[in-house]
């Protein structure tokens, strides 16, 4: 049966409804199988959203396995898989189900990863790989990894979608890879080759830095030009109240935050920040979004230009904001710690006096 705009098609199975959603988006138009049941008094609950072309697709790739692994299936589509991830606050892997509690499969999910990579994306596996991966890289981004691989395994979207998705399934492959010793793990790792990111080269001009600071985040933007640090970093600061040196023309908290490649050791201010009980990144870069300011990261590359401008070399720059190779601080640690004190110096010094003219 078709409705009003002749865009979906819609069959009633007892307690389940099957049909094709179309969406335009773009100038382009995809068409989705759905899949919702009935709860009673007019609810229903998706329990599967996939792209018609991907289901078409494994519906006709579909094939008996006669081993035990898959003594379940009976050969026929599942019309009951998990949910795919919806938008919002991330799992938590350890306390989150991947599937409504009573599913069949909850304990291990029958998805697109079983098929390329031979292994179910189970609770036990997730969770072994964000350890896996937390000792290699930030927590942050590892579980945006395994979020990508939800929305790989339930067909929701493909490997090649995006960086993001191509990225985390060759970190997937690559831990089953070398940890569990599958096969076909390191084939896939080899074989999918990863899309490579452009530069960034867009740097804010002082103009808009200003407009951003007489926005009414304006007192966030301040904080991100004082230190140069990412938000995350700023946020930890603000939030945590650490120990600090207080050098009279600066202040430099002591922050001493390693993610991966990702290390800050010191926070540098002109002035103290006033401490936050809680502060919510994602609440602030929506806010941001809607009031159609430059993005935090910039904020970061204008400071690192004036830094350069001011005669810091790039050290000198990269322990300020957190990039230092650890094997060089190791070795001059307390020498590079007063060449960026000298630094920061001058930078505030001109902060002051930009923020006279504001």
């Amino acid at each position: 049966m078709y409705d009003a705009k002749g865009s979906t098609v819609t069959w009633v199975l007892k307690s389940l409804y099957v049909y094709i959603h179309t969406v335009k988006s773009k100038g382009r138009e995809y068409r989705y199988l759905v899949v919702e049941e009935y709860l009673g008094q007019g609810k229903r609950r998706t329990i599967l959203r996939i792209r018609l072309e991907d289901a078409v697709r494994r519906l006709l790739s579909q094939e008996v396995e006669a081993n035990a692994e898959d003594a379940e299936w009976c050969g026929g589509w599942d019309l009951n898989p998990r949910r795919p991830t919806p938008s919002g606050p991330e799992l938590d892997i350890g306390a989150s189900p991947l599937l409504p509690r009573g599913s069949p499969g909850n304990s291990q999910s029958m998805g697109v990863l079983k098929k390329r990579l031979k292994v179910s994306l189970s609770q036990k596996l997730l969770a072994d790989f964000l350890k896996w991966c937390i000792a290699r890289g930030s927590e942050e981004t590892c579980r945006q990894y395994i979020n990508k691989l939800k929305e790989i395994d339930s067909g929701e979207r493909d490997i090649d979608s995006t960086r993001w998705h191509i990225t985390a399934y060759k970190r997937l492959s690559r831990y089953l890879c070398e940890e569990r010793l599958v096969e076909k793990a390191c084939k896939e790792f080899e074989r999918v080759k990863s899309k490579r990111s452009n530069p960034e080269l867009y740097i804010p001009s002082e103009e808009e830095v200003r407009e951003a600071l007489e926005s009414p985040l304006g007192w966030f933007y301040m904080y991100l030009l004082e230190s140069g640090l990412r938000a995350v970093e700023v946020a930890r600061i603000l939030t945590s109240k650490p120990r600090f040196v207080d050098k009279k023309d600066f202040i430099r908290f002591e922050l001493n935050w390693e993610r991966g490649a990702k290390r800050a050791y010191w926070g540098y201010f002109i002035e103290f920040p006033e401490y936050l009980e809680k502060l919510d990144i994602k609440s602030l870069e929506k806010a941001r979004s809607s009031l159609g300011l430059i993005g935090f990261k910039y904020i970061r590359k204008f400071v690192a230009t004036k830094l350069v401008e001011l005669g810091c070399n790039q050290l000198e720059i990269d322990f300020i904001q957190g990039r230092a190779p650890t094997t060089v601080l190791e070795r001059n640690y307390a020498n590079i710690l007063v060449a960026a004190d000298n630094c920061y110096r001058k930078y505030a010094e001109w902060l002051r006096l930009f923020l006279s003219h504001a």
